[in-house]
């Protein structure tokens, strides 16, 4: 493809039947091919319930640690909020309360869900490629040196992070999924959180496979997670900063509002997740820099929070609605 040509795919959103729902499908059985190989073990093991407790034991220590001991929850959430006060794109923002609880919400839900996904997908991802890929070693390309290992997996890991930002929008029953995350018309440090299960899982089939192809798939894994943790909260604040300069290499969150922003000039644009390079590559850059349009999803029928109601009942209600609403669009399509 020519680097200097803008990626335009059309993508036609009037798909219906089984030319719209075999992505779907297609993710479902990988994710249950997944699911089983997982629980296998559970079944044939003597004392089964020792594993699911020991496995338990695990999502509630991931969720305590990544809730309640992490620097960066304690620092850099509260540092995103007085920024927002400081430097804000929306100013005397109505009804924040009910968008930061929703978003919280989500947070509180997808710990868990990450603690019990992420093993059971890299140990799946790991299998594939020791026994179909594993002649590929991108280790060799930098002759094993560990600095530059995880500056060539960064690279690839948030290329395939365009990437799987890119079919997300443009394959309709992904997108269908991906809207939840565009839904929030107030961002906020912990808008980043709020994403649709699959659509998450989806994401991380593509994003994370090339960290295997390295000798120490961990380090780089965990190396591009750190950089792009800090980058994620701060991109989905509303804060007026383009980050002058480093708009060119980063994304910002001028940039990524841009991306989140309700005008049809800015759909399917700025797709970057960590590094702004691959827009600018392939033409989806909006070079407005001064822009700061509204957000959120055209669907009127979107289910999404009121004011009216900041109870913790009400935030579970909705937040089972929006968890439903891509499957019943699914369906409606597919089948009607």
């Amino acid at each position: 493809m020519n680097l200097q040509k803008s990626v335009e795919i059309q993508t036609d959103m009037t798909l219906t039947g089984w030319r719209y729902i075999w992505p779907l499908l297609l993710i479902m059985v990988l994710l249950g091919f997944c699911l089983f190989k997982a629980m296998w073990p559970f079944f044939v093991a003597d004392n089964p319930w020792q594993d699911i407790l020991y496995s338990l034991k695990r999502v509630y220590w991931s969720f305590w640690q990544s809730a309640l001991f992490s620097p960066w929850f304690y620092i850099g959430v509260p540092l995103l909020l007085i920024m927002q006060v400081l430097w804000p794109v929306q100013r005397n923002v109505k009804n924040l309360g009910s968008s930061l609880r929703m978003d919280f919400l989500y947070l509180l839900i997808m710990i868990p869900f990450y603690a019990i996904t992420v093993p059971l997908f890299f140990s799946f991802l790991g299998e594939v490629y020791e026994q179909y890929f594993s002649i590929i070693n991108l280790s060799a390309l930098v002759h094993h040196i560990p600095l530059l290992e995880i500056i060539l997996g960064i690279l690839v890991i948030d290329f395939l992070g365009w990437m799987h930002h890119l079919v997300r929008h443009k394959v309709p029953v992904f997108w269908d999924f991906h809207a939840i995350h565009h839904s929030q018309t107030k961002m906020n440090p912990f808008t980043n959180e709020r994403v649709h299960p699959l659509d998450v899982l989806i994401a991380r089939i593509i994003k994370y496979i090339p960290a295997l192809f390295f000798e120490d798939a961990i380090s780089v894994g965990f190396s591009y997670l750190v950089l792009h943790a800090f980058l994620d909260r701060l991109n989905h604040s509303n804060i007026r900063t383009n980050l002058g300069v480093f708009r060119y290499l980063l994304v910002t969150p001028q940039s990524h509002r841009v991306h989140h922003s309700k005008q049809k000039e800015h759909y399917d644009k700025n797709f970057g997740v960590t590094l702004s390079i691959w827009d600018y590559c392939f033409g989806t850059q909006v070079r407005d820099y001064s822009v700061y349009p509204k957000t959120g999803v055209p669907d009127q029928n979107f289910p999404l929070e009121q004011p009216s109601d900041l109870s913790i009942a009400n935030c579970i209600h909705v937040w089972i609605k929006q968890f439903i609403y891509p499957f019943r669009v699914a369906c409606h399509k597919a089948f009607y």
